[in-house]
């Protein structure tokens, strides 16, 4: 997977077999970095991390 400019965050889903399921990427105009990953018990996943310039968090290509 490129980066869309700098430094990118990424993570990923893998089935119980270990095979991927799905890739997401967390980018945006500068470094973004990514310091923490958590599942919930409702498994929701939470990431912690930073980034500089402006960010695209929902891979809709609409930077904030």
């Amino acid at each position: 997977m490129p980066s869309w400019n700098g430094r990118d965050s990424y993570f990923a889903k893998f089935n119980s077999e270990g095979d991927l399921v799905n890739v997401f990427q967390i980018g945006g105009s500068g470094d973004d970095v990514g310091d923490g990953i958590a599942i919930d018990k409702d498994d929701h996943v939470w990431t912690t991390g930073s980034f500089t310039g402006s960010i695209d968090i929902d891979e809709d290509g609409e930077m904030i």
